[in-house]
């Protein structure tokens, strides 16, 4: 089997071993925290509102536990309920989760906001632009039975906040029995303080210091194993390399327990250490085969003299 062969097979194998890694296995990652709240409420008492969290296309529920929830889940779900839905106004601030073209197969109108998360109670020009169209769309269609859907990501807090600016301003409904009925249709209440404050005229001095405040997000959750693996692959490699000292000792230390930088000694902590020696540099010492073959010198007086090599 070539390298290249080998590669590709070990390649293939860790698809099959880690699902998550393939794309078309596991589809597309959900909005965060979509799965926590109902696909869809009921038509909102005494008015032409429903709401329900986004759709999502079909690629987002591949390799995925969950039910479908699609656009023809939420035409279904209001005609069953004997209404017709005629409008669709989507509060999210992208256009991933589906093709909106595809509302027109159901003979829906759509109609686009892009509404950011959080600010919303404070930007009145949104807010103007969607009284404003509901307020347009019914003046043209008087159908008893014609409902308008509502939805943001979760259906919840924009959607909430909007469809109950427009019952008080537009069919005078009190702020309290608007966001009543709106919550008690969607079936979740309206987690943003700030949002219900700006409804119902609460005293922003009085904001609870802990808010209702949402799970965490998956992104978080990941960074959060991310960051707890590394720590552990950290502590492993450490105790690996620990492991490979045999616990020896270094210069009375137990290498175990020595820091890192401890290790590093510059030239003038080692100068001390370099071994020096003794004896004269004018000696030399030879082998005493090559001595014994020296030759025996003569001193200047014709004695023989000694051997070179034993003076």
């Amino acid at each position: 089997m070539s390298l290249q062969r080998h590669r590709d097979n070990k390649k293939s194998q860790a698809k099959e071993d880690h699902p998550k890694r393939n794309f078309y296995q596991n589809g597309m990652r959900y909005p965060d925290r979509w799965t926590k709240y109902g696909t869809i409420g009921r038509v909102m008492s005494g008015s032409k509102f429903i709401a329900f969290k986004t759709p999502l296309s079909d690629e987002f529920f591949i390799g995925k536990p969950e039910t479908p929830f699609g656009l023809k889940d939420v035409v279904e779900t209001v005609t069953a309920a004997g209404k017709k839905l005629g409008l669709v106004v989507d509060l999210t601030n992208t256009q991933r989760y589906y093709k909106a073209a595809d509302w027109a197969d159901f003979g829906v109108e759509y109609k686009k906001i892009f509404c950011p998360g959080h600010t919303i109670h404070t930007n009145t020009e949104l807010i103007k632009e969607f009284v404003a169209f509901v307020s347009e769309f019914l003046s043209k269609n008087d159908n008893a039975d014609l409902v308008i859907g509502v939805h943001c990501t979760h259906g919840l807090n924009r959607t909430g906040f909007l469809i109950c600016q427009y019952l008080i301003t537009k069919e005078n409904w009190t702020a309290e029995d608007a966001v009543k009925a709106f919550e008690e249709a969607r079936g979740h209440e309206i987690e943003r303080w700030e949002y219900k404050a700006t409804l119902l005229g609460w005293d922003p001095a009085n904001k609870p210091e802990v808010a209702i405040s949402p799970e965490p997000t998956k992104n978080e959750d990941s960074r959060k194993r991310e960051k707890d693996e590394s720590v552990k692959e950290r502590g492993e490699a450490r105790n690996i390399s620990q492991m490979s000292t045999g616990g020896r000792k270094k210069n009375g230390k137990d290498l175990h327990s020595v820091d890192s930088g401890q290790g590093r000694r510059t030239l003038m902590d080692t100068q001390d250490q370099v071994p020096t020696s003794t004896e004269p540099r004018d000696r030399v010492s030879i082998p005493i085969d090559i001595r014994n073959r020296l030759p025996i010198l003569e001193d200047k007086d014709g004695e023989s003299g000694k051997n070179l090599a034993k003076d």
